[in-house]
């Protein structure tokens, strides 16, 4: 199993943070974590690149998220439990904010899915919205209320507002706006299964 985390260079401690959490998780599977430091180009480009040559389970974490030591176990659990055909999504709870059962921000994919829905297009925003909208179209979204990885993020502690979320929000409308025409023409290729 993967942990992946895109990071960037101001984020040195935080992405330590994060990582130091994931090394202490108490999991039965082995962990390999990959951090790409890039230079502000959002989530989707460095995820993409992270996840060439991955073919396994992988967990994607933001470098602004402290991983409880069981959150990954009960991850790995529940999506061997509900999707043996490595073909599902599975959640955290992201703390006293949580969205986990609207929205998976932070999720465990195998990486062939993970292709399958990150759209290259987006920058930061939204991308989570879509593969949120096409894994629960296909019935495979499965929130795992007790594996906790906190999100914190800058809407629900303003002491963290950096550059990576001010370059984040100057590309929302533009993000939201590929989002919006996406879903209202099936997100093309990836609403259904490949097989299909």
């Amino acid at each position: 199993m993967y942990v992946l985390i895109p990071s960037v260079p101001e984020r040195k401690e935080r992405l330590q943070f994060a990582i130091d959490c994931v090394k202490r998780s108490i999991c039965n599977q082995p962990i390999e974590i990959i951090t790409k430091i890039n230079n502000y180009e959002g989530f989707v480009k460095p995820m993409l690149e992270m996840l060439d040559g991955v073919n396994d389970l992988v967990l994607f974490i933001g470098d602004d998220t402290e991983t409880t030591p069981f959150a990954i176990q009960r991850l790995y659990d529940a999506y061997c439990a509900n999707f043996k055909n490595n073909d599902g999504i599975c959640v955290p709870c992201n703390g006293k904010n949580d969205l986990g059962e609207k929205v998976g921000s932070h999720a465990l994919m195998h990486s062939k899915t993970w292709k399958d829905v990150l759209h290259p297009g987006y920058f930061h925003n939204f991308c989570d919205r879509e593969w949120t909208d096409i894994m629960k179209y296909r019935g495979k979204y499965c929130y795992v209320k007790d594996a906790l990885i906190v999100h914190h993020h800058t809407e629900y502690e303003p002491i963290h507002k950096d550059a990576t979320y001010r370059i984040g929000e100057l590309s929302s409308t533009k993000d939201g706006e590929l989002y919006q025409y996406r879903k209202k023409h099936g997100f093309f290729r990836s609403i259904y299964p490949k097989d299909e």
